[in-house]
């Protein structure tokens, strides 16, 4: 029997909603966000994700 590693589990991605909910801000905030190059997002077909890893970077450059 082998045992999970963190390689083993999806990685974690948010949709604009769950980014908005995230960041308590409304989700023309989050699109303003990605048309400036502001937050890095991907496709997933014609749905918009972003990896959990990015939000978190953005957010720890932005503490202040």
């Amino acid at each position: 029997m082998t045992g999970t590693t963190t390689d083993d589990l999806p990685e974690r991605l948010l949709s604009v909603k769950d980014l908005a909910a995230r960041w308590q801000v409304s989700t023309r905030t989050i699109k303003r966000m990605m048309d400036s190059g502001q937050i890095h997002f991907m496709r997933v077909g014609k749905q918009i994700r972003f990896r959990l890893d990015d939000i978190l970077a953005y957010e720890k450059k932005r503490r202040t």
